[in-house]
């Protein structure tokens, strides 16, 4: 079971480096036009939780086109657990991109409360008239 574990992350693990870079470029661009465009912020989420779990599927699709499929079944291992690595593998999938969403959205909380902290003291000071 650990072996089927390690062929599967393996098979993601070329595609998720360049998806996971293009999403953070993509990220950064999102944090920058959050206040010009707010709706692509859950563009970006829903984007990020398609595209990693559309990731974990297309390991699955490599190794058919492999045929490395026919020669695993040739190992002594059940079928059961080929099954079932498949479906650990979707669920650590899916677990690493709801992480990364919840990290995401607590990134630009943090972002916004910092713009919030530092330009209310900043309003005052520029736009309320002083008169002493």
């Amino acid at each position: 079971m650990k072996g089927l574990l390690k062929n599967n992350f393996y098979a993601v693990y070329a595609n998720a480096g360049l998806f996971s870079i293009i999403m953070l470029l993509l990220g950064i661009f999102v944090i920058a036009a959050c206040n010009a465009i707010p709706s692509l912020l859950i563009g970006y989420a829903l984007s990020v939780m398609v595209g990693f779990s559309i990731n974990a599927i297309s390991g699955l699709g490599k190794e058919c086109s492999s045929k490395w499929a026919k020669y695993k079944l040739t190992v002594p291992v059940k079928r059961t657990d080929i099954v079932k690595s498949y479906y650990i593998s979707l669920l650590l999938g899916s677990g690493l991109t709801t992480l990364q969403l919840i990290l995401t959205a607590g990134i630009l909380l943090a972002c916004a409360l910092l713009a919030f902290v530092l330009s209310y003291p900043l309003t005052i000071l520029i736009f309320v008239k002083k008169e002493y």
